[in-house]
């Protein structure tokens, strides 16, 4: 009946518990086996050969075939095993560290990186903003689309809304719908998908948040204002360092609780 059921579930996932381990044993004998092999052919070479070099006569040993350079030879011989064995670990947690290197190395010079923004003094320039910007704190998006990748699905599709200032709005929705999406557009984690056009209506590929209808002019598409000013043209410090958020899981980089409020000793006490 149903215990039976229940112990040929707990069997299957202890057998798939045990895979790995089992082969990492077997990998292991596997290589001892071979070392050992290795070593014990070695040693029994430097033998043969210390034997077949000396001669009945003392006398007529040379310096290479002293007993002293034997046993020196053997003594090596016999630790062969040992240092292959050291050697091949070794080698293997290089091989594994090295990958946490490759990640750093492949994040800092393969993955796509935002816009660079260069402030200008000209009528169609980008303009710094104030200091005190963003004030009071307009949020609108205007018929965004983005995606992670360029060959994935589109995650916000034509997503048009607008958040005054000291509004309180919920986003609601399933797991994958698009929620994160959001917080991640307005500090550019992701940058706005300008292949998509206005026209582009309806639910997002796989279901995730689209507009409801709002009209919008095609020249005006695919932007994210606060308080008017598109963030695409800010400077990535400039957005990130006037906006903040509250994570769902709680962080703190080693330092002061003051430090982490503060990092860039921008404040007075």
């Amino acid at each position: 009946g149903m215990a039976d059921s229940l112990r040929a579930e707990h069997l299957r996932r202890v057998r798939n518990a045990m895979r790995p381990p089992y082969v990492t044993r077997l990998a292991q004998r596997w290589l001892a086996t071979r070392t050992e092999f290795l070593g014990s052919f070695v040693v029994i070479s430097t033998s043969i050969f210390a034997v077949a070099t000396v001669t009945n006569d003392t006398s007529s040993w040379n310096v290479s075939t002293e007993p002293s350079v034997v046993a020196l030879a053997l003594t090596f011989a016999l630790s062969t095993t040992n240092a292959i064995t050291f050697l091949t670990r070794m080698l293997g947690e290089i091989e594994s560290d090295m990958s946490s290197t490759e990640r750093v190395k492949e994040y800092a010079s393969c993955i796509p990186k935002e816009a660079d923004v260069v402030y200008g003094t000209g009528p169609d320039a980008v303009v710094q903003p104030a200091s005190d910007w963003p004030n009071p704190a307009t949020v609108e998006f205007r018929d965004v689309s983005l995606r992670y990748r360029e060959d994935k699905p589109l995650v916000l599709k034509n997503v048009s809304f607008k958040v005054e200032a000291g509004q309180r709005v919920g986003v609601v929705g399933r797991t994958g719908s698009g929620k994160s999406t959001i917080m991640l557009a307005l500090f550019r984690m992701i940058e706005a998908d300008k292949t998509v056009t206005a026209t582009d209506s309806g639910r997002a590929e796989g279901g995730e948040l689209a507009n409801v209808g709002a009209t919008v002019p095609v020249d005006d598409t695919n932007r994210i204002l606060i308080d008017g000013v598109d963030i695409a043209s800010l400077r990535t410090d400039d957005l990130r360092q006037n906006i903040t958020i509250i994570p769902q899981d709680p962080l703190l980089f080693a330092g002061t609780i003051r430090s982490n409020l503060d990092p860039f000793d921008q404040h007075g006490d």
